[in-house]
C-alpha cells in the first residue's frame, strides 16, 4: 500500500472516529438525561429550603426557566445569573452556593426536593438532585451539614385533603398528589381567569409552559405586591380606554343631534344617543364587575390578614418561635399599628417549620396549623376588595362627568318636554347598574357581567352607526381629544407599572444585602 493510500485510510479512520463520538454525544444530549442515563423528558423541580425554588428542566437537561414559589425565592433570584440557561446540575449547584451566601442554610437543615414529570423518572431525579444539593452546600460551606427528606408541604396536603373531600368523585382531583396540585396552583395563578376543571385538562407539555410563561413574567418575579399595584393600574386605564372609546359615539351622535334643525332628525339623533349612553354604561359596569371578579379570585387564592401585635406574638408562640422571629419570616409589614401578612409568606414559614421538626413537634406544628386556620379568616384584610368592589360605585359618576356639558343641557331641554322621560341621563346610566348584587357570589357576578354584555351588544346595534358616520367619526374634534386623552392614560399607566417594579427592585435589593450582610 504506498503512502498516499496510507494517508487517505488513517484520516478516514479518525473521521469516522470524530463521526462516532460525535453522534454519541449528541444522542445523549437528546435522548437521555444527564442526570442518570436514563430517557427523560421535560420535568419540573422544587428546591424547598425556605426559598421555594422552582426550575423548568427541558428533555436535554438544561434549565429554561427558574421563578420563586414565595418571596424569599423570588428575593434569592434577583438579579442572580448561571440558574437559566445551563445544565440542571450547575443551577443546583448554584441555588445551594445562593443559599449559603445569604444566609437561608442553618446547619442541620433539613431542604425538600420535588420533582414531577412525565416519564416516570422522579423519584431517580429527586435522588440525584437531591445528593447534588447537599454535596455543594459542604462545598461551599464546610461546616453546615444538611439533608433532603421526603417531607410533603404540611400547608399544600392540607389544602389539597380539602379540595378532594370537596370533590370526592372526581378521578383527575383524586389523583393529584402534593407536587402535582402544586404545579396545578401554579397554572391558575398564571392565568387567573382559567377554572381549576380547565388546569386539570392540560397535558403535561402544556403545563409545564404555563408555568414557564409564570417565571418569565413580571408578577412571577417580584410577586403578590406587585400585582396588586398593577392590576389596579391596569383597571384605571382600562376604564379611562373604555369612557373615551364609548363616550366618543355619544359625543358624535350628541353633536349632530343638537346641530339638527329639524325636529323629527334631532330626536333621532337623541334617542341613538341614549342608546350611545346605555352601551358606555354597560361597558363600564361590566368593566368594574370584571376588575372586581379578577380581585376577588386572586384574594382567595392568595388572602391577606391584618393582625395586632398581641395576635401575632400568640400566632408566634404556637408555633414555638419568638414574636421577631415571626415577623421577619414572614416579611409582616407594619401599617397604622398592625401587621399585615400575606398567605404565601405565612405558609411558607410553616412548611420550614414542619420540614425541620422531629415528629413531636410536628404534631404541634399541625395542631397550630389547624388553629391558625380555624381563627385567622377573621383577620383577613379587605381593603383591596372592598376598594375594587367601590369601583363599580365609582362608574355612575365617571360616565356622567365624561359627557360634555352642552350634551347634558341638550338632555335636560329634551327631558322637560312632555316626552322626555326617555331623555333622562341619569336614569339611562343608573338603569345599568346591577342592583342588590351579592359579591360574594361568584355566579351572580358572573352572570351580572354577561347580563351587561348583552345590554351592551343591544345598545351598539341599536345606535346603527354606518360606515360612513364611523369614519366622519373618527376624524371629528371629538375623537382627536379622545386619542391625546388615551395617550395620556397609557402613559400614566406605564410610569405607575414601572414605578411599582423599581419599588420591588429596590426592596428586592436592600434585603439581599441585609442578609448578605448579617
Amino acid at each position: 500500500m504506498d503512502r498516499n493510500k496510507k494517508l487517505t485510510l488513517c484520516l478516514a479512520l479518525c473521521l469516522a472516529i470524530t463521526v462516532f463520538f460525535s453522534v454519541v454525544l449528541i444522542a445523549c444530549n437528546s435522548v437521555y438525561s444527564p442526570l442518570n442515563g436514563k430517557e427523560q423528558s421535560g420535568y419540573y423541580l422544587a428546591i424547598d429550603v425556605n426559598p421555594s425554588v422552582e426550575l423548568v428542566v427541558d428533555s436535554l437537561g438544561n434549565v429554561v426557566s427558574a421563578g420563586g414559589a414565595n418571596r424569599d425565592a423570588q428575593v434569592l433570584l434577583y438579579q442572580e445569573d448561571g440558574i437559566v440557561g445551563v445544565n440542571v446540575n450547575v443551577a443546583v449547584e448554584n441555588v445551594a452556593e445562593l443559599a449559603v451566601k445569604y444566609g437561608y442554610i442553618k446547619d442541620g437543615q433539613t431542604v425538600s426536593v420535588d420533582v414531577a414529570d412525565a416519564s416516570g423518572n422522579a423519584a431517580n431525579i429527586e435522588e440525584q438532585i437531591g445528593t447534588r444539593f447537599v454535596n455543594s452546600v459542604k462545598s461551599f460551606a464546610p461546616e453546615i451539614t444538611v439533608s433532603v427528606a421526603k417531607n410533603p408541604s404540611l400547608t399544600l396536603s392540607e389544602e389539597l385533603e380539602k379540595l378532594k373531600a370537596q370533590y370526592p368523585n372526581d378521578e383527575k382531583i383524586d389523583s393529584l398528589g402534593d407536587v402535582e396540585y402544586r404545579l396545578v396552583k401554579r397554572v391558575l395563578e398564571n392565568d387567573p381567569t382559567m377554572s381549576l376543571e380547565e388546569a386539570l385538562s392540560l397535558d403535561f407539555e402544556q403545563t409545564l409552559a404555563k408555568v414557564k410563561a409564570l417565571h418569565s413574567g413580571a408578577i412571577g418575579k417580584y410577586g403578590t405586591a406587585y400585582k396588586r399595584l398593577t392590576d389596579s393600574a391596569n383597571y384605571a386605564y382600562d376604564s379611562a380606554k373604555q369612557t373615551l372609546d364609548g363616550g366618543l359615539f355619544a359625543a358624535y351622535l350628541a353633536s349632530n343631534a343638537i346641530k339638527s334643525v329639524d325636529f323629527s332628525e334631532k330626536l333621532e339623533y337623541a334617542e341613538r344617543t341614549m342608546h350611545a349612553l346605555t352601551y358606555l354604561s354597560a361597558k363600564s359596569y361590566a368593566l368594574a364587575l370584571t376588575y372586581y371578579k379578577s380581585c376577588y379570585d386572586f384574594f382567595k387564592a392568595e388572602p391577606v390578614y391584618e393582625l395586632t401585635s398581641d395576635e401575632l406574638a400568640q400566632i408566634a408562640n404556637a408555633f414555638g418561635v419568638s414574636a421577631g422571629e415571626f415577623i421577619t419570616r414572614v416579611h409582616a409589614d407594619e401599617k397604622d399599628g398592625a401587621y399585615v401578612v400575606e398567605r404565601d409568606d405565612l405558609n411558607s414559614f410553616v412548611d420550614y417549620l414542619f420540614r425541620n421538626a422531629d415528629e413531636k413537634d410536628k404534631q404541634t406544628i399541625r395542631a397550630a396549623y389547624e388553629e391558625l386556620n380555624a381563627a385567622i379568616s377573621a383577620k383577613t384584610d379587605y381593603k383591596t376588595l372592598v376598594a375594587a368592589a367601590d369601583s363599580v360605585n365609582k362608574v355612575f359618576d365617571d360616565t356622567k362627568n365624561s359627557i360634555a356639558q352642552d350634551v347634558l343641557a341638550m338632555f335636560s331641554q329634551l327631558a322637560a318636554l312632555p316626552f322626555g322621560s326617555r331623555f333622562d341621563v341619569d336614569e339611562a346610566i343608573n338603569a345599568c347598574k346591577p342592583e342588590d348584587l351579592n359579591y360574594c357570589d361568584e355566579s351572580a357576578v358572573e352572570k351580572a357581567i354577561a347580563a351587561l354584555d348583552e345590554t351592551a351588544k343591544d345598545a351598539y346595534e341599536k345606535m346603527a352607526i354606518t360606515e360612513e358616520e364611523t369614519d366622519e367619526m373618527n376624524q371629528s374634534t371629538f375623537a382627536k381629544l379622545a386619542k391625546s386623552k388615551l395617550n395620556d392614560a397609557w402613559n400614566t399607566l406605564n410610569s405607575i407599572v414601572e414605578n411599582a417594579k423599581l419599588e420591588v427592585q429596590r426592596l428586592f435589593s436592600q434585603e439581599k444585602e441585609s442578609r448578605k450582610a448579617a
